[in-house]
């Protein structure tokens, strides 16, 4: 069986695809900060090294012992120093093409992100790279630096494109449990008429698409995961409301209205974080990202994958809420703040 190194393997989809990847029989070797981040595995055959994936000089060569690598680790937030983007999202990259080294195959996480608003819908993996925000744009230079660290040291790759990920113990970083807390509260007023077109891909889909993709070996391609088809956000909300037991009359807000608004908070926060104000150091309640996210259309063809990984999603959206809802009704994250 190949031995198969994992870098963020103690965030959401990391710890997932892990756990997959023991069910299945793979030598799984994890990068952590620090050994205490790797206590969830405790009870899984899963190797571990401590690192860190900016400086990885240390532990090269037993990175070079590896068949695969899948590269998971990333700022997820749309909210931290430019060049710790870069450094951490795009750079670290080069650090995992090891000229010379047994390794053949390297999955890299990029985003759908990475192409920015849509032009057509659904859009594919020829869609124009045009990411507007810093999380993308960080997304765009890792696949440049996978495509020319791949021509430098022969080693195959292939780039993923996920869609918003959602399922039970992802954190308040997540679109979907941020809209479940907020409906939970009845805090959640719908940006825009709530008809637009949201597509999401459930974490056991993705990571089975994981695995469609080394068994498919390296052949340099992009791949985008999404769900089996979007769903409209006034139908995601019915949903949630629903799991939640939850009845309220929506609000909705003007959306041009909002994106001043995520632009004036925006501007707030970037001033006082300069000015190391504590209150400023997380990301903003309301941004241009975040509007666009939650009220523009998002819808994406994975015909390609389905035809050459066999990827087939298959979690509906009803499925998947009512796992997620029901998660969060037993974690702690339901009743924080």
């Amino acid at each position: 069986m190949e031995k198969i190194f994992v870098t963020g393997a103690t965030g959401f989809i990391g710890k997932n695809f892990v756990d997959k990847l023991t069910e299945e029989g793979y030598q799984v070797t994890i990068l952590v900060r620090n050994k205490k981040s790797a206590e969830i595995f405790s009870k899984k055959k899963v190797n571990v090294i401590v690192g860190d994936i900016t400086k990885m000089q240390d532990i090269k060569n037993k990175i070079a012992l590896h068949d695969i690598i899948v590269h998971l680790a990333g700022i997820r937030a749309n909210w931290a120093s430019k060049e710790l983007f870069y450094k951490v999202n795009s750079e670290s990259i080069g650090n995992l093409f090891i000229k010379n080294s047994k390794l053949k195959h390297i999955i890299i996480t990029s985003s759908v992100y990475a192409m920015g608003k849509l032009i057509d819908l659904p859009a594919d993996e020829n869609h124009p790279l045009a990411a507007n925000d810093l999380y993308g744009k960080s997304k765009v230079t890792a696949e440049e630096i996978t495509k020319e660290k791949a021509k430098e040291t022969g080693i195959k790759y292939t780039i993923i494109r996920p869609a918003i990920v959602y399922g039970p113990t992802d954190n308040d970083l997540g679109m979907v449990n941020k809209l479940v807390k907020l409906i939970s509260k009845k805090k959640f007023p719908i940006i825009g008429s709530g008809e637009n077109l949201l597509h999401l891909i459930y974490i056991d889909d993705l990571t089975d698409g994981y695995i469609k993709a080394i068994n498919k070996g390296g052949n340099n391609q992009t791949y985008i995961l999404a769900g089996d088809k979007p769903i409209r956000l006034i139908k995601l909300v019915q949903i949630i409301k629903k799991n939640l037991n939850i009845h309220y009359k929506n609000i909705y807000l003007y959306k041009p209205l909002m994106i001043l608004v995520g632009f004036i908070m925006e501007s707030l926060y970037f001033v006082g974080r300069n000015l190391n104000l504590k209150i400023f150091k997380n990301e903003p309640p309301i941004s241009r990202i975040k509007i666009s996210t939650i009220s523009d259309n998002w819808n994406y063809s994975t015909l390609k994958a389905r035809k050459e990984l066999g990827f087939k999603p298959i979690v509906s959206y009803e499925k998947g809420i009512y796992e997620t809802v029901k998660w969060f009704g037993n974690n702690s994250i339901a009743k924080t703040n």
